[in-house]
């Protein structure tokens, strides 16, 4: 039960960080009582998606001529998926980075790019610190059953 309440602060301090809001609490909610990795595989599948998008998105800035309805495109599927998962600075940080494009103004880009990688990667090392302690608290309830 400590581990429980210890993941329980912690979130709570990556809401008052403004790092997560009260959608990650809604995906958690949604988590079936037959599938207690649920919300593991959420986090698993936000951060590769993630990575892949952001990959994406250095190689369409790096190009000569940037295609920026490609970045609006992968941007607007990253702020989607923050989103959805409650990463509401990576969101911010997502509409920043969209809105340059639509502007045209590769040098914003780039930095608004810079300020998204960042915040993907705060999100996603403390996403990985809650992906932890749930498989911990997982594997202690199973250990518990035997």
């Amino acid at each position: 039960m400590a581990l429980r309440t210890r993941l329980h602060n912690y979130i709570e301090s990556l809401k008052e960080e403004g790092v997560l809001d009260s959608q990650y609490d809604h995906v958690k909610s949604l988590q079936p009582d037959d599938d207690p990795c649920f919300l593991v595989d959420i986090i698993n599948n936000f951060c590769n998606d993630a990575d892949h998008s952001i990959g994406e998105l250095a190689n369409v800035l790096s190009e000569p001529i940037v295609d920026y309805a490609k970045v609006m495109t992968l941007v607007c599927l990253l702020k989607g998926s923050s989103s959805s998962i409650g990463g509401c600075r990576m969101a911010v940080a997502c509409r920043q980075l969209h809105d340059a494009s639509v502007n045209g103004d590769l040098a914003n880009c780039c930095m608004a790019y810079d300020k998204l990688v960042n915040e993907y990667y705060y999100l996603r090392d403390k996403l990985k610190t809650v992906h932890q302690m749930e498989r911990t608290i997982m594997h202690n309830e199973e250990r518990k059953k035997k």
